[in-house]
């Protein structure tokens, strides 16, 4: 017996609050069997597509759906060129939403924008969003006028994105204060960071406190970021240690950074060692280092 469309509906959107991607698009098919000219089929199509990462099929799902009326379906389908890499096709596309009243396409087009370095019109995407009431673009405005260095606009930005719930920015804020100096402000985002579980503010706030010259402070920070993973803080440790004239110490720490990749400890190492007058060791570990790429050994 055949389902009526708001049926097939009910049983994909269930499929897919499950996240159960595979019988969403097999549900999908079978009620484009029955419905070949409903549009929103062909999208619910393309979304289970989207999330098994098969975007050119997605594509494809999504251009029936738009040749059937979705015209909902030009924002999707710019994020799966996106996901390939196709800015400029992606913006093409999303610009087709927009003339058709898709609104949230502005924050997807300011995204493409922004990874083909285009961050002046990203900008300005992004605040035609905003004005029409996605807030979704606060959180990614931050973000391009961090990469033109204009830190004070972005520190705004993020804390508009913060207040709409956006709390990852509390990291990019601090990174902001933290290059314009101001590191004790920098701290209090990163701890409001790690309040929300954004365990990288460990690294970030141990920078901090190491330009502010707290070195045992940043030690035992970067211990708690490496605690949770973030092995970048075994170099930063290390330097630490050196600033400390704990030249042994460093030198461990240094090993363990290199052995979880970070070759750049092989160059931090080599100094420690010469500190140590042990040259013959440090010259080996500077060689270590300009094998891997590190020139300045």
């Amino acid at each position: 017996m055949q389902k009526t469309i708001e049926e097939w509906k009910g049983l994909i959107i269930k499929a897919f609050n499950a996240q159960k991607w595979i019988e969403g698009l097999s549900f999908s098919e079978n009620a484009l069997q029955e419905y070949p000219f409903e549009a929103l089929f062909y999208s619910f199509k393309g979304n289970s597509l989207y999330k098994l990462g098969d975007y050119e099929e997605a594509i494809k799902a999504y251009d029936l759906g738009i040749n059937n009326g979705d015209t909902l379906a030009y924002n999707n389908k710019g994020v799966c060129l996106a996901e390939l890499g196709r800015y400029e096709e992606a913006i093409k596309v999303y610009n087709l939403g927009i003339e058709h009243k898709n609104t949230l396409a502005y924050n997807n087009k300011g995204n493409s924008l922004h990874k083909l370095g285009d961050y002046e019109e990203a900008i300005k995407a992004y605040d035609l969003g905003i004005e029409h009431g996605d807030t979704l673009a606060y959180n990614n405005k931050g973000l391009s006028l961090d990469e033109l260095g204009r830190y004070e606009e972005a520190i705004k930005a993020h804390d508009l994105a913060i207040e709409h719930g956006y709390t990852a920015r509390y990291l990019n804020k601090g990174v902001c204060l933290g290059k314009l100096s101001r590191y004790e402000e920098a701290i209090k985002a990163f701890n409001l960071a790690i309040e929300h579980g954004y365990t990288a503010g460990y690294l970030n706030k141990g920078v901090c406190l190491a330009e502010l010259g707290l070195y045992e402070e940043a030690i035992k920070v970067y211990n708690l970021g490496i605690d949770h993973g973030d092995t970048a803080g075994y170099l930063n440790k290390g330097v630490c240690l050196d600033k400390l004239s704990r030249y042994e110490e460093a030198i461990k720490v240094y090993n363990l950074g290199i052995d979880h990749g970070d070759t750049a400890g092989y160059l931090n190492k080599g100094v420690c060692l010469d500190k140590l007058s042990r040259y013959e060791e440090a010259i080996k570990v500077y060689n270590l280092g300009i094998d891997h790429g590190d020139t300045a050994g």
